[in-house]
């Protein structure tokens, strides 16, 4: 009997035990985290096994620790209508029976509010911008969890999935239409449609030193220093920057040049390059504000001497306070001079070259008024306006009435009144010959609008801004004349401080056009200096900008891509001339689009300031296989004509003069108190020529050129107690 007493516990025990564990509830489907928009339903299931009747309470919390009951969600359901920001948080159910109580895991509910563009977020309208220009765009909305895809013309762009778009290296694939699709689990919307103009005119140069350092750079200056027929540069830095100078290399890239004297400088205000000495390398000049100006000796193999005081004289003691330099042979003896705007209510000063590597500054009763008037001169810029074979200037003045005064011929100049050129505080003047007469016009520019004057060719202008279709009320600091598309008429570069650049087109009838250049015209921030210069001597003019807007900005260059048009461009060595052959004019006459075209430049010494591009001269012609005619007019009074020239070339030309007469010759040698007497008979009146001296019979340095008048010239050399001996030859172009 005991056995069996005790297995009938055992069996009533186990069956006890087995009751009770499947009365207790398990949970066998755990309600789903969600993810809904704001505004719909959220629901949440539990699933449970056990002796029914089950009890359910829905719990909620945010912090998974504090969990609190909410009120009337008994069901094994949890049905969430119109959830709000409020409803995001873990839910999770309490399930009992009569055998106990199971908790589910929890679920979050997260929660996305619908998309909304903002007004202000939407894409907006691109500036047209050149080849190898980058741009970007953006999109703003409300929501969360968005997703973004750009489109252009309707179409996915690959990894474009971002709110905000960057396209580098701009292609003309690139132009069209972009709009982007902004979406998530609420829907999906499309932003407004934005257009890419993409100019094909020029490619944007976004790598290289030229365009990356920053310098707050006020100046520059296209220059062929090392004679290789490639132009270099140099960049004026105003502020603790060092000014930049820069060799082309070829193939377009440019190596900064950090060791030499001109490097190792600031405050470059202007520039202007010019062989002072006459040795066929090219000197820079360098106008500063906050210390002395300097005149770098170019000594060949890229090497420079920062002349002193006790080596040339006042340019570059005087000043301090410079805004503007340019070189000028104002009184035609073969040795440029300098003119130097003192920017500082001061007067500006004319230094006469004395064609011994030394000038003399000049005073008012030597050359008039012109260093007389300056208060807050801007710069000084150089033109034969009136044909007579001498170079005028045109002087800016900031706060101030420009001036224009003529050159008399005999050292001195005139202030001329031109009503027309009356204009009051411009920085910029610059000339050209836009509608072909043969005369140079005035373009200039002031922060209050701009103006246009044509030469009438009686020392009388016209004031043409309206006619000829600029915008008379664009404020300006720089106009850089050029014929970009080489069609045989100078287009027009309009630099503005405030607001978008401007390219206008010539029409060829004296009028001209706003055209869509891209980068050029909305690129920069606060554009202080441009100009033209073909540094990859492919015919067509490219554009420099240098930006001066602090640390902040790189400078920016284009390169001109070019057309079917062809070109001419020249390169002049004077000898009974100065050497850089400024003052010079360059006619070509040639059949453009069967119209027989004349049209002219004149060699300058301006800086880019003053519409200086570099001494080169470039020609736009058009369909023309040929110039019919090359006409050069040395300042020395010798005319050389060449004919049936081939276009697209460099051509360049010495100074040369078709005499077969007997040459000057010398007659005897003095010794005086002061130098040297040398006496050269002059056989035939017209003729022109040079003395030159040697202390090696190799390297010969020019004393003066002159006219003969048919009879005996005495010159004496004052600088023969500087050598031991010295020698003199007498040259005939």
């Amino acid at each position: 009997m005991k056995p069996f007493i005790r297995n009938h516990y055992a069996v009533s025990l186990l069956l006890t035990i087995t009751v009770t564990a499947r009365a207790q509830p398990v949970v066998t489907d755990q309600p789903q985290s969600q993810l809904t928009c704001v505004g719909t339903a959220a629901t949440f299931t539990v699933g449970v096994t056990g002796a029914e009747p089950f009890s359910y309470q829905w719990q909620t919390t945010s912090d998974l620790v504090n969990y609190t009951d909410r009120p009337g969600c008994t069901n094994a359901t949890l049905v969430l209508t119109n959830v709000q920001t409020m409803d995001f948080a873990f839910y999770r159910a309490v399930i009992t029976n009569v055998g106990g109580a199971a908790t589910s895991l929890w679920a979050r509910l997260d929660l996305v509010a619908p998309l909304v563009l903002l007004s202000f977020g939407q894409p907006t309208n691109w500036p047209s911008v050149s080849l190898g220009a980058t741009v970007g765009n953006r999109v703003a909305a409300s929501g969360n969890l968005l997703s973004y895809q750009w489109r252009l013309n309707g179409e996915p762009l690959a990894g474009q999935t971002k709110s905000t778009i960057s396209l580098t290296n701009v292609q003309m694939t690139d132009a069209g239409s972009y709009d982007v699709v902004v979406a998530n689990i609420c829907g999906s919307t499309n932003s407004r449609t934005v257009t890419l103009v993409v100019d094909p005119t020029f490619t944007k140069i976004t790598g290289g030193p030229v365009v990356s350092d920053r310098g707050g750079s006020v100046c520059f200056v296209w220059w062929d220093y090392d004679n290789d027929d490639v132009l270099d540069l140099f960049v004026g830095n105003y502020g603790t920057a060092l000014d930049a100078f820069y060799h082309n290399a070829g193939g377009g890239t440019f190596t900064p040049i950090t060791t030499n004297a001109i490097a190792l400088l600031n405050a470059g205000m202007d520039a202007a390059a010019g062989d002072y000495d006459n040795d066929g390398k090219v000197d820079l000049f360098v106008a500063r504000w906050g210390s002395h100006n300097d005149l770098f000796r170019n000594e060949g193999s890229g090497r420079f001497t920062r002349m002193t005081s006790w080596q040339v004289g006042p340019p570059v003691s005087d000043g301090g306070k410079s805004y503007g330099a340019t070189w000028a042979d104002y009184d035609n003896d073969g040795f440029i001079d300098l003119f130097v705007a003192s920017g500082a209510r001061e007067n500006d000063c004319l230094y006469r070259n004395d064609g011994d590597g030394s000038f003399t500054k000049m005073t008012t009763n030597e050359v008039g008024l012109l260093v007389a008037d300056g208060a807050l001169s801007w710069t000084g810029t150089w033109a034969d306006c009136d044909n007579d074979g001498d170079l005028d200037v045109y002087v800016t003045l900031d706060g101030a009435t420009n001036y224009l005064y003529r050159n008399d011929g005999n050292g001195n100049f005139s202030r001329i009144v031109v009503d027309s050129l009356i204009v009051w505080g411009s920085s910029s003047p610059t000339w050209g010959d836009y509608d072909n007469d043969g005369f140079l016009d005035l373009f200039v520019t002031r922060t209050s609008g701009c103006g246009l004057y044509r030469n009438l060719g009686d020392l009388t202008f016209s004031n043409v801004t309206s006619s000829a279709g600029l915008n008379r009320n664009m404020n300006t600091y720089v106009g850089a004349w050029g014929d970009y598309d080489n069609d045989g008429y100078l287009d027009l570069f309009v630099q503005s401080f405030f607001s978008t650049n401007a390219l206008y087109h010539n029409n060829g009838d004296g009028t001209f056009t706003s055209v869509n250049a891209g980068s050029p015209l909305t690129d920069g921030n606060r554009d202080l200096c441009a100009g033209w210069g073909d540094y990859d001597n492919d015919g067509f003019l490219d554009l420099y900008i240098a930006c001066g807007n602090g640390q902040l900005e790189g400078n920016l260059l284009y390169r001109n891509n070019g057309n079917c048009n062809h070109w001419l461009k020249t390169k002049l060595r004077g000898t009974a001339s100065n050497r850089s052959a400024i003052g010079a004019k360059v006619r070509v006459k040639a059949t453009i689009g069967g119209k027989t075209t004349w049209q002219m430049r004149e060699i300058s010494g301006n800086s880019a300031w003053s519409g200086g591009i570099g001494l080169p001269t470039h020609f736009g012609l058009g369909d023309a296989t040929n110039a019919d005619l090359v006409r050069i007019e040395w300042p020395s009074g010798i005319v050389q004509t060449l004919t049936n020239v081939a276009t697209d070339q460099m051509l360049s030309v010495a100074e040369h003069q078709n005499y077969v007469g007997t040459s000057p010759a010398f007659t005897g040698a003095v010794t005086v108190t002061n130098g040297l007497q040398v006496s050269i008979v002059e056989p035939v009146a017209g003729a022109v020529y040079s003395l030159e001296a040697s202390t090696d019979l190799m390297n010969w340095t020019k004393l003066m050129a002159r006219t003969s008048a048919g009879g005996t010239f005495v010159y004496t050399d004052t600088c023969t107690a500087h050598y031991l001996r010295r020698f003199y030859r007498v040259v005939v172009p």
